[in-house]
């Protein structure tokens, strides 16, 4: 089975190093990005992320969706607004290193055996034959693999699975 993956957003050269290290500690693949606008299209399929006090705006700036395992990690102690800031976009908790590092490296390697990736579930039901139900289930499909397949593949997940049942 393969390590976690976890997302780091920060551009904090000392924290950065901090959080590759912790990473590595928990068997997690790390992907080091500078900003928000570069962790959108890694934000939902990561078993965690972790982000430092300057990202917590830019997240909540460009919206993005809410989700699980989400913590904001400092190397100062932590100003009242920042725990504000962190749980408006839905983190989980504020971390301080180095005080915080074993239960950083714990909660990783815990993200992967407790992480089912979000995914959406698309259900598509025909009114009666040739409404053509099986012709947009088998577009969403192809489209969906066009979305997140590239970064599926790459990251050994697939992309889209569609599943023909038949009511009988």
């Amino acid at each position: 089975m393969a390590g976690p993956e976890l997302l780091a957003i920060t551009t904090d050269e000392v924290l950065a190093d901090d959080l590759l290290r912790l990473g590595a500690a928990a068997g997690a693949r790390t992907r080091l990005v500078p900003d928000a606008l570069a962790a959108a299209s890694f934000w939902s399929f990561s078993d965690m992320v972790v982000l430092d006090p300057a990202a917590i705006g830019q997240v909540a700036a460009m919206g993005l969706p809410p989700r699980a395992r989400v913590v904001a990690v400092t190397s100062a102690p932590v100003p009242g607004r920042v725990w504000q800031e962190a749980m408006a976009i839905g983190a989980h908790t504020v971390v301080t290193l180095p005080d915080g590092e074993r239960w950083l490296v714990e909660a990783i390697a815990e993200a992967a055996t407790s992480s089912g990736a979000a995914a959406p579930i698309i259900s598509v039901l025909g009114a009666r034959g040739g409404a053509g139900a099986s012709v947009l289930a088998a577009g969403l499909a192809v489209v969906a693999g066009f979305v997140i397949g590239a970064q599926a593949v790459a990251d050994g997940r697939q992309a889209a699975v569609l599943v023909p049942t038949t009511v009988l």
